[in-house]
C-alpha cells in the first residue's frame, strides 16, 4: 500500500475516531452515565488509527532506504570501533594475507572505505572494514562472492527486505559487540547462585508477610538496601556490557527475521543462520531483562529489589560461553549479507565499474580506462604489464603518485569487493604492498630516510614466499642525495624485479630510465605550458619524461623573478 494511501486512511480513522467521542459527548450532554459506553465505539478506530500509523512508519523507512540505494553515505566514522572485528579476529598465523598498515595507509583506504561503506549494521560495517583488509588468494571464492554481490543486489523484493531488516538492527549500542564475542568474556556479578537465590526469593517473603505484620516492612526495606548495593556494584563491575548485550540481543532477534525471508536463491546460507539463530534463541529473551528503564521509577525498584538484571546478567553470560561460536557465525553472517549490500550499492553509484577477469597461471596486469574512485572527474588510463615492471617518470603534480595509488586501489579492490574502477580489468592473484607515504617522526627520533629505509626493508622481508606480489613504490630514497639515490634504486628495482610479479615505480631521476634496463618499460605524465601557465591532462604516455618543470612552478605561483630567472640559468650552466 503506497504511503500517501496510507497516510490518508491514518486520518480518517484518527477523524471517525474523534467524531464518536465527540458525538458520544453531544448526545449525554457532557460526560455521563451512557458517555463511556458510547465513546468506546471510538476503540476500533483508534487500533485502525494505530495500525495505519506503523504501516505508515514502515513505508517511509523502505522509501528512504529506496533512496539512498547508490548513494555515498557521509556519517562520521571511528576507525577505532569500526576496526575491532578485524582486530579481534586477527592473530599472528592470519597477518601473511593482510593487507598491511602502511599500505592501507598509502591507498587513502580509510576514505575508500568510506565511499563504499553504505551498511546499516554494526557487524555489516566492521565485516565490510575486515574484507577490505583481507583480501582472497582465491579465484573461486572471489567469483562466488561476485554472484552472492549479485544476488542479493539485482532482485528488488530481496535487496528490500533484507535492508529493511538491517536497518532495524541498526547501529545503536553495538560498537563493542565483536570485543565481547571474541574477547574475554566480563565475570558474573554475583559467581554463586546459592548467594544471589536467596536475595531474590526473601523479599517475595517479606511482601507476602506485610499482610499479616507491619514490621515486615523493616525486613524488606533492608533487603532492598543490600540488593541496592548488589545491583549497583554489579553495575560498576560490568561497565557498560549492559549496552552491548542489548544490541547482542537484538541482533539474535533481527537475524531470525532475516533468517524467515522465503529467498530461494540463498536459502543455503539463510538455513545456516536459521540453525545459529535457534541454538541461542534463549539468549535473546535473557536480554529483555537489561532494558535501560529510563525515567521509569517504578521498574527502577523492581529491578533492584529483585535483583533482575543482576540476575540476567548472569546467566547471559553463561549462555555467552556455552554458544559463542554460533553467535561468532551469527555476527558474521549477518555482517556478510550487509556488506555484500553495501558493495552492490556502491557499485549502482560508481563513476565506472568492471569484474575482475583472474589469471592463475602468468602473472598478468592489464586494465582499460581505470581511475581512481576519490576523485570526482577522473582521468581514465590504460596499462597492459606482462613481465618485469614499470618505471613512471613526469614533472611535479602530474599525476604519478595518483597513478600508482589508482593501481594499488583497483588490485586491492579486484580481491576484495570484486569491483574494479575500470572499463576491462585483467589480474592475477596479487600480495599488493607500497611505499608511497613517508614523514619525519619526531617522536621516536626518526627521519625521513631512516624510516624510509626501515619500511623498505619489511617489504623486502615481506615477498620470501612464491606468491606474485605487486610492488608500488613512489620515488624511493628521495631524502638522500642524488648519486646514492640512483644507484640504491636501481639495485631495490632490480631485486624486486627478479620475483613473480610486477613493480611500478615512479621518479624524478631521468637516469634511472636509461641504467635500469630491458626489464621495466618506461611510461611518464606530461605538462602542457600555456599562456594561463602549467596544465595538466594526467594521461599516462609510453616512454620516459623529456620534460621538468619545478623552476617553471616557482614562476607560475609568484616567486620572485630576480629567483625564476637566476635558477633558469645556473640550471642551463649545469646541463653543460
Amino acid at each position: 500500500m503506497k504511503t500517501k494511501r496510507i497516510k490518508i486512511l491514518l486520518i480518517s480513522s484518527l477523524g471517525i475516531s474523534l467524531l464518536v467521542i465527540i458525538g458520544a459527548f453531544l448526545i449525554n450532554g457532557g460526560v455521563r452515565e451512557n458517555y463511556f459506553w458510547q465513546a468506546s465505539l471510538s476503540l476500533p478506530f483508534l487500533f485502525l488509527a494505530y495500525n495505519f500509523h506503523r504501516r505508515l512508519k514502515k513505508s517511509e523507512r523502505r522509501l528512504r532506504l529506496a533512496r539512498e540505494w547508490g548513494i555515498t553515505d557521509l556519517r562520521k566514522r571511528d576507525f577505532e570501533e569500526i576496526g575491532l572485528h578485524f582486530r579481534m579476529t586477527t592473530n599472528e598465523k592470519t597477518t601473511w594475507d593482510l593487507l598491511d598498515d602502511r599500505t592501507w595507509d598509502d591507498l587513502d583506504m580509510n576514505l575508500i572505505y568510506s565511499r563504499i561503506d553504505r551498511t546499516l549494521s554494526v557487524p555489516g560495517e566492521q565485516v565490510l572494514y575486515t574484507i577490505l583488509r583481507r583480501p582472497l588468494f582465491d579465484a573461486q571464492g572471489l567469483l562466488e562472492r561476485d554472484r552472492w554481490i549479485r544476488l542479493l543486489s539485482q532482485n528488488e523484493e530481496t535487496k528490500n527486505n533484507l535492508r529493511y531488516i538491517l536497518d532495524m538492527l541498526g547501529r545503536k549500542e553495538g560498537q563493542q559487540l565483536a570485543g565481547l564475542l571474541w574477547g574475554n568474556l566480563p565475570e558474573a556479578a554475583i559467581r554463586s547462585r546459592l548467594l544471589y537465590i536467596p536475595l531474590v526469593f526473601i523479599p517475595a517473603l517479606f511482601v507476602f508477610a506485610l499482610t499479616y505484620h507491619p514490621w515486615a516492612w523493616f525486613g524488606l526495606l533492608a533487603v532492598f538496601i543490600l540488593n541496592m548495593a548488589i545491583h549497583y556494584i554489579a553495575k560498576r563491575a560490568t561497565g557498560d556490557c549492559f549496552a552491548t548485550l542489548r544490541y547482542l540481543g537484538s541482533l539474535i532477534f533481527w537475524a531470525g527475521k532475516l533468517a524467515r525471508l522465503d529467498i530461494p536463491l540463498l536459502r543455503e546460507k539463510i538455513s545456516a543462520l536459521a540453525q545459529n539463530v535457534s541454538a541461542v534463541s534463549a539468549l535473546a529473551k535473557r536480554t529483555t531483562f537489561l532494558a535501560p528503564g529510563g525515567n521509569d521509577a517504578f521498574y527502577d525498584y523492581i529491578n533492584i529489589l529483585f535483583l533482575t538484571e543482576v540476575r540476567a546478567f548472569n546467566r547471559i553470560i553463561k549462555l555467552i560461553e556455552r554458544n559463542r561460536q554460533g553467535l561468532k557465525d551469527i555476527f558474521e553472517q549477518v555482517g556478510s549479507i550487509d556488506a555484500m549490500l553495501a558493495i552492490g550499492s556502491y557499485r549502482a553509484g560508481a563513476f565506472v565499474y568492471c569484474c575482475p577477469f583472474f589469471k592463475e597461471f602468468h602473472p598478468i596486469l592489464e586494465f582499460d580506462a581505470a581511475v581512481h574512485p576519490l576523485l570526482e572527474m577522473p582521468t581514465p588510463n590504460s596499462l597492459s604489464l606482462n613481465s618485469g615492471g614499470a618505471l613512471i617518470t613526469g614533472s611535479n603534480m602530474s599525476g604519478k603518485t595518483t597513478f600508482l595509488k589508482m593501481v594499488g586501489v583497483n588490485a586491492v579492490f579486484a580481491q576484495t569487493i570484486v569491483t574494479c574502477s575500470a572499463n576491462q580489468y585483467q589480474t592475477s592473484i596479487f600480495r599488493v604492498r607500497s611505499l608511497i607515504g613517508r614523514q619525519d617522526n619526531l617522536i621516536e627520533g626518526k627521519s625521513y630516510y631512516l624510516d624510509e629505509i626501515q619500511s623498505l626493508l619489511k617489504l623486502l622481508k615481506s615477498g620470501n614466499d612464491s606468491a606474485p606480489h605487486l610492488y608500488l613504490l613512489d620515488e624511493l630514497f628521495r631524502g638522500t642525495n642524488s648519486a646514492e639515490r640512483i644507484a640504491s634504486s636501481i639495485e631495490i628495482l632490480h631485486y624486486l624485479g627478479k620475483r613473480k610479479g610486477y613493480v611500478l615505480a615512479s621518479t624524478h631521476d631521468l637516469e634511472i630510465t636509461e641504467l635500469i634496463g630491458p626489464g621495466f618499460a618506461n611510461y611518464h605524465f606530461r605538462e602542457e605550458i600555456g599562456e594561463e601557465g602549467i596544465a595538466f591532462n594526467y594521461k599516462l604516455l609510453s616512454g620516459p619524461s623529456t620534460t621538468r618543470n619545478a623552476i617553471k612552478l616557482l614562476r607560475h605561483v609568484g616567486y620572485p623573478q630576480e629567483i625564476v630567472e637566476a635558477a633558469e640559468k645556473r640550471l642551463e650552466s649545469l646541463a653543460r
